[in-house]
């Protein structure tokens, strides 16, 4: 299993279900770093526009040197090395761009060859639209053939494309699925409560919420398409890392 991306943001954030490891890339995205400083998180790194973190004793420190990386290597290398607050690398985003924070974060993240992404932080916040572009985030590191799972109070996100999911005997509560793309085909639901054989979802029509483990091992797949698949967070607990993986 390679190196994870552990990415925590500025929404609600209701703890990591699962232990870190000394490998993982930590990112604190923006206000996420409140959180890691609450849980006594040492991040890798502090990344954003800083927007949300304008109150903290970050904004006034000396300490910290506001910078964006350069797109050469070495620039890059010696600006990490520099720009430190509390001894934590500091990247600081402009607020006028194209990526979000978190979008930026996922994109370090696949720069440094990382092909499994968490993501805390990014659902139920302030701003619903905030949550779209974290499902959009998704979507995105899933088609540069990365998986990525968001989670939120008691469910987690995940998403698949032109390919299969499998999960283990003793999954409990319900499963959802739904199509990202405008149709996602050849969907199969096996060993969920409501089965389902070279099935079309659409992106307009919600069949897919709903259906439910049923302590026996289950595979959703889709032959073309991109299909989003939620489940409870409880199914993670006593796990030393996701099932899925």
């Amino acid at each position: 299993m390679g190196r994870r991306g552990i990415l925590i943001c500025a929404g609600y954030f209701y703890g990591i279900p699962f232990p870190l490891e000394e490998e993982d890339l930590i990112i604190a995205v923006d206000g996420g770093f409140r959180y890691c400083q609450e849980e006594g998180i040492s991040p890798s790194l502090i990344l954003g526009d800083l927007d949300s973190l304008r109150e903290s004793s970050l904004e006034n420190s000396a300490s910290a040197s506001y910078n964006i990386f350069s797109e050469n290597p070495k620039e890059k290398a010696e600006f990490l090395s520099e720009s430190s607050f509390q001894g934590i690398p500091l990247k600081q985003l402009p607020v006028v761009k194209n990526d979000t924070d978190l979008l930026a974060a996922i994109k370090l993240c696949l720069e440094e060859g990382i092909r499994e992404i968490h993501i805390f932080g990014a659902l139920e916040g302030r701003r619903f639209d905030h949550s779209l572009a974290a499902l959009q985030s998704l979507a995105y590191l899933t088609e540069q053939g990365a998986r990525g799972y968001l989670y939120g109070k008691e469910e987690l996100i995940t998403a698949i494309q032109d390919g299969s999911l499998h999960f283990p005997k003793g999954m409990e509560g319900t499963c959802s699925v739904f199509s990202y793309s405008e149709e996602a085909r050849g969907v199969e639901e096996k060993g969920l409560l409501y089965q389902v054989h070279k099935g079309c979802l659409k992106n307009n029509f919600p069949i897919g919420v709903s259906n439910a483990f049923t302590g026996e091992e289950a595979e959703i797949s889709v032959e073309k398409g991109m299909l989003f698949v939620s489940y409870g967070i409880e199914n993670l607990t006593c796990k030393p890392r996701c099932p899925l993986l």
